[in-house]
């Protein structure tokens, strides 16, 4: 895949949509991420994007940093210091066995702080849970405890009983509509593998509008 081609469709199609009057949320991103499906031919080729655009109150912030790597089609994330952000917010997730050379999960977060939460969360209900489902990891409820706000932040679609365990073990628990951002690729048998093995399957997070897909 042309990475850096599709970086570059993508951001000639920001510049071009972002001046213009907002007609919704989905004003910006969707023409964005359509100019990169269709720069991939992401039917055809291997492709993993965490897409990081948001509005707010009518201001664009495109693309983490908005500068891609040269020669990789990698978007570079915000420098670690702005925002109150830390590296761990930058790190991706890859399972890989050497012994075999065969490769296992995928995934990128983003969001901030609850990130890497969010990708911890959806690895461990898909690698290390009987049966897990990748698609059902990632819809699934998050909770978030970070060290500087004192409490366990949870979704509001989370179930009463978690909640209720968290107050008896004295925690403070506070609710948010989503948080976390993660976008993964799990290949149950590992790749590569026999021909009547292979299962590996691509899902993008709802709670975004980012992008993954892989070959069929």
């Amino acid at each position: 895949a042309d990475l850096p081609g599709a970086m570059t469709a993508g951001l000639e199609t920001l510049t071009k949509v972002a001046n213009e009057p907002l007609s919704g949320e989905g004003h910006i991103i969707n023409p964005v991420r359509d100019a990169i499906f269709e720069s991939l031919k992401a039917e055809q080729d291997d492709i993993l994007v965490e897409q990081d655009v948001t509005i707010r109150k009518g201001e664009v912030r495109g693309f983490g940093a908005g500068m891609v790597a040269p020669g990789t089609g990698v978007l570079l994330a915000p420098a670690p210091d702005a925002g109150q952000r830390n590296p761990l917010s930058l790190g991706p997730m890859f399972v890989y066995n050497p012994r075999v050379s065969s490769f296992k999960f995928a995934a990128v977060g983003g969001g901030g702080p609850a990130g890497p939460t969010a990708m911890i969360l959806v690895a461990m209900e898909t690698l290390a849970r009987k049966g897990g489902n990748l698609d059902q990891a990632i819809a699934a409820p998050r909770l978030h405890a970070p060290a500087s706000e004192g409490a366990v932040i949870v979704e509001r679609s989370i179930g009463g009983k978690l909640v209720k365990a968290l107050a008896a073990r004295g925690q403070t628990v506070r609710k948010a509509a989503d948080f976390g951002r993660v976008n993964a690729v799990h290949c149950r048998y590992g790749y590569p593998a026999e021909p009547t093995k292979v299962e590996c399957r691509a899902a993008a997070d709802p709670r975004g509008k980012g992008l993954a897909a892989i070959p069929r």
